[in-house]
Formats: structure tokens, sequence, C-alpha cells
């Protein structure tokens, strides 16, 4: 029968709580010059979740592929795997712009048709018109390539074209003079350019022209395109220079209370240390923060950030100290008692052999970094812990009709907060039970005003949410929410006296 829709009196909206935003990974990224990954603000950084992906893209005789294990085997024992590991583009000589097409899936009888065939490639934003191209002689695809390629010349384009096998395309690079940088655009949609996959629709890649860049202006570029990482290193024979401009902007990116970590390594064979010594006095001297020292190769540094992107923070009890770690078939650096203690002293981390009377031990020692945090667990735990809060914010904000400043919206903060620092504590990135010095407590009330000493023992933090002055709600501010936490810690050391009563 007909009936009036019951919803007119009693309108039921859905409606879904969606879970919340993503948060940060803790993945490492490992800066190379390979020109396989194009210098554009969207690719100058690529994602790979596993070592067959970095094989794929690189190739299976590249160093990306050979280094690329040991970050993603992690150590032994872990009960998660890193989730994925960055490649970043890194620019320290002028570079040409190119078009590269995807992989081409006509077959060599479509181009060897082609007897009158044109195509306009575009440079500075000027046209590069090539007509009457004949393909009708080729007999592989390189030949289509040099066919391309004596056009272009002939058309006085300084540019070369080849045709790579590991992506089964060509590439079209254009020489710069090395005085500008050159900028490119795809082809203009034709039947030519279609063919060879060189148009914005058959997905071509555009690498774009750059002069020299400083360690400062890549790192820039390349937290541009995104800041999903922690732990960053170099593939790279780094020198000291270049070592000394990437730790200056590790160590100013930190001081705005972002958390970057540098993976030093000092490339130089077991035993020698004048790398090693040269390092650490840069250190000393411009107390650069946020750098893990690694005494070893590049295997050695990659080895620490999969620890750091092994760490599972979904799970309870989830912290670890970076000590003690091993990975097996990873070669070791330090056999002698006196070359560890000397890089205990410049403060570098080294991948040990320890022995006992009947059995032997290879692990990372000491799990350090520089700077205030101290040790690299700590700095893992901060960074982890200021997305969640900066998530659990936008949340909070981006969900709600708005957060006042009454005691509704000053609750609201407090749940917001306290539901993060729960989840930590869960996590053991913040505990309970820990003792507070009389000089901390000293250093808490010049944060505060007053010591929160014992509710920090007591539930391993506090929260102190200030009342915003007129001033503050007039222009819609609020003064900074003070979160402080203690943290358990690790045992390195195991000092045990005994004694004999006769």
């Amino acid at each position: 029968m007909s009936a009036i829709p019951i919803s007119e009196i009693l309108p039921v909206s859905a409606n879904i709580v969606a879970a919340s935003g993503n948060n940060l990974s803790l993945a490492g990224l490992v800066l190379t010059k390979n020109k396989l990954i194009p210098n554009n603000k969207d690719a100058r950084v690529l994602m790979f979740r596993s070592s067959d992906q970095v094989a794929k893209y690189f190739g299976s005789d590249s160093e990306e592929y050979k280094q690329c294990n040991y970050y993603f085997n992690g150590y032994d024992n872990s009960l998660k795997s890193p989730d994925f590991l960055m490649f970043g583009r890194y620019i320290d000589a002028a570079q040409n712009a190119y078009i590269r097409s995807d992989s081409i899936s006509a077959p060599l009888a479509d181009f060897i048709k082609v007897k009158a065939g044109a195509i306009d490639f575009m440079l500075n934003g000027n046209k590069i018109a090539l007509t009457a191209l004949d393909f009708s002689t080729a007999k592989s695809y390189s030949d289509v390539a040099g066919i391309l390629q004596t056009a272009l010349v002939a058309a006085k384009a300084n540019a070369t074209v080849g045709f790579n096998a590991l992506y089964n395309g060509f590439i079209v690079e254009f020489t710069g003079d090395g005085k500008k940088a050159d900028s490119i655009e795809y082809c203009i949609d034709g039947e030519l350019a279609s063919l060879l996959q060189l148009t914005e629709k058959s997905l071509a890649v555009l690498s774009q022209g750059s002069l020299v860049q400083t360690p400062a202006e890549n790192m820039n570029a390349i937290k541009q395109v995104t800041t999903n990482w922690v732990g960053c290193s170099y593939l790279f024979d780094a020198d000291i220079a270049t070592v000394e401009g990437l730790m200056e902007w590790f160590n100013a990116e930190n001081s705005k209370a972002t958390t970057f970590a540098l993976s030093v390594y000092s490339n130089e064979a077991k035993g020698q240390l004048s790398r090693t010594q040269q390092i650490a006095n840069l250190i000393k001297q411009k107390n650069y923060s946020g750098i893990v020292l690694m005494y070893g190769y590049l295997r050695h540094a990659l080895f620490v950030l999969g620890i750091g992107a092994s760490i599972d923070y979904e799970a309870s009890n989830a912290t670890l100290t970076f000590a003690f770690k091993q990975q097996s078939g990873l070669d070791i650096t330090v056999d002698t008692k006196e070359t560890s203690q000397k890089l205990d002293e410049l403060g570098f981390n080294y991948y040990g052999a320890y022995s006992s009377r009947a059995d032997n031990y290879t692990w990372l020692m000491n799990g350090v970094i520089t700077g205030v945090y101290s040790f690299i667990d700590n700095f893992y735990n901060q960074a982890w812990l200021l997305d969640q809060l900066q998530v659990a914010e936008a949340e909070l904000l981006g969900k709600n009709k708005a957060v006042g400043y009454d005691p509704q919206g000053d609750s609201d903060l407090f749940v917001t907060y306290n539901g993060v620092m729960l989840d930590s504590r869960d996590k053991s990135v913040c505990s309970r039970g820990i003792a507070i010095s009389e000089s901390q407590r000293i250093q808490l009330r010049n944060i505060l005003g007053f010591d929160p000493s014992s509710d920090i023992y007591s539930n391993g933090y506090f929260i102190y949410i200030p009342t915003p002055t007129a001033k503050q709600r007039a222009e819609r501010k609020r003064p900074a929410t003070s979160i402080l936490y203690a943290y358990r810690g690790a045992v390195h050391m195991l000092p045990v006296n005994v004694t004999l009563v006769i």
C-alpha cells in the first residue's frame, strides 16, 4: 500500500565516526645520485616496499638493490619488518633534462611502418619539431632511438636518445650548458608521440634540468616531496664538506622541533680512525644534534635505520634499545677493546664482536645519537609521540564543530592529549615509577612554575593546559600546552660484585 515515509517525522541520518588520520612512518630515506630517479616535484623521492621492488626499478646489479636488504632485514628476531624504504635523488652536479617513456607496448613492427612520422618536443618553452621520420630500416628499438637522435641533432638540438632495457622504454636527454636549468615538457599529443609513449597520457616521466645544489637545497627539495620518514643516510661516497652540510641541515631541522636523524658512516676499513676522528671533531666543534655516527659502511648505517623502522608502535611494550641488536650476515667493524673504547669516547656506534670464556656475541653498540636525546630510542620515541599528538589535534579540530575557550573546550583538549599519553604508556614510550632527581624537579618548576614530579612518577606523564589571555582568545590562539613524560630507558651495562664468604 502507499504510505507517507516515516522519515518525514523520524529523520535518521547515517554518519560514520572514521578512524584517525594517517600516522608518521618510521621509515628510512637513502640519498642517491642515480638519474633513474627523476628530478621533479612529485617523484624526486620514491617508495619501495621490498627489495624486489628496488631490484625491479634500479636493476639487480644496482647498489640500491645490493644495499637495501641490510635495511629490510631489520634485526634478528624482530616481530616486525620495515614497511618501506625511500630513495631520494641527490644532485651535486649540473643535471640534464630528460623525458622517459613508459614501458613500450607496441611491437617493433609498428615502428617499422612509420615512414613519414612527426613529433614535437618541448624544451624551455620552445618547440623542437621533427618531421619526415623514417623508421622502416630499424632492426631494434635501439635503432629507433638512433634514428630519433639523428633527427634531433639535425634540428640543432643537443640531445641523446637511448633505449633502456630495464624499463623497456626510450630516454631522450637534452644536454644543457651548465649555466641554467633546462625545463622539459611532455611531447605534444600526436600519433608518433603516442607510439613512443612520450606524452602525458601515455605516462611519460619528466626529469627537469638542474644546476648544482647544496646539501641544504637537496634536503629542502626532498622535504617538499615528503616528510614521512625519520632516519636518513646516503649511498654515495660523501666528502667531509658534504657530510658537514648534511649535518648542518639536520641539526637546524631538529632545532625546529622536527625529528629527522642523519646516519653518518665513517666509510673506512676496520681499525682505521682518521676520518672517524675528523667527523667526531666536527660534531664537537659545531655541537650538531640528531646525528647517528656509525663506524663502518652504508650497510651498517642501513642496519640502524632498519632497526628504527622495525619498531612496532602498534603493539604493547613497543619500545626497544638499539644496542645489543644483531643481523645475520652483517660483518663486524670492531673486535678489540681498544678500538671500542676509542669509539665510545668519540660518540660512534659500531658493530662489535664480544666474547666470554665460552661464547661469542655480535652486537650493535651503543645505540647513541648526538644532542639532547643521547640514545636513538629516545629520538624515535619522541618522533612517534609528536606525530601522534599532531594527528590527534588535527582530528579534534577537523571533526568537531568547534573547540571553545570554556571548560568544555579545556576538557576536550585534555581528553585528546590524555588519550595519546595513555596509549604511549601502553607502548612504554612513557613509564610510571621513574624517580625524578632534585635537579630535574628544579627544571620542571622552571618550566611550569610548580613541581609536577609526583604526577609524573605516578602516571608517567603530566599535562598542563594553561589559561589563555583575553588577547589570545580574541586572536583565536592558545598558549602552548605542556606535556612532560618519563621514559624507562634501557640497561646497557650490568656490573656485578661477587664476594665469596668463607
